[in-house]
């Protein structure tokens, strides 16, 4: 996996590495699933085609985290796999996973919210950094 974490009050923080900027985007979604459950329990059977926009790279990043959050939220789906492609500020990205199923996987965290506390995209060095309200 390309993260790490990093402990904030009674937040968590991850960085996150990539060598493009699709790959900090799918990464930073990997991570944030595979905080919330073990990402290689997540079958990717079923498919979804997300938007999401963005005034700059930090807004797109919490409106992108935020959106697939929703998703596992209100749709009950668990995430392992997204092909991200970007056009400016503007992210497509197809997602793949499975809906929860409690006998296979195991809730790790309960991510409530993306924060814009220290966030950082740096596509430049490849790396990204976002604390989840958790």
């Amino acid at each position: 996996m390309d993260y790490e974490t990093f402990d904030h009050t009674a937040d968590l923080g991850v960085r996150v590495f990539g060598k493009t900027r699709e790959a900090l985007y799918a990464n930073a979604a990997k991570a944030m699933f595979d905080l919330i459950a073990d990402i290689k329990t997540i079958r990717p059977v079923g498919e979804l085609e997300v938007e999401v926009f963005g005034q700059d790279d930090v807004s797109l990043m919490v409106n992108w985290l935020s959106e697939l959050l929703v998703v596992h939220e209100v749709e009950g789906f668990l995430l392992s796999e997204f092909d991200v492609k970007l056009e400016g500020h503007t992210l497509r990205a197809t997602v793949r996973g499975e809906p929860l199923d409690r006998d296979r996987h195991e809730l790790r965290r309960n991510i409530k919210a993306v924060s814009y506390h220290k966030l950082l995209v740096n596509s430049e060095e490849g790396f990204v950094q976002v604390i989840f309200d958790i």
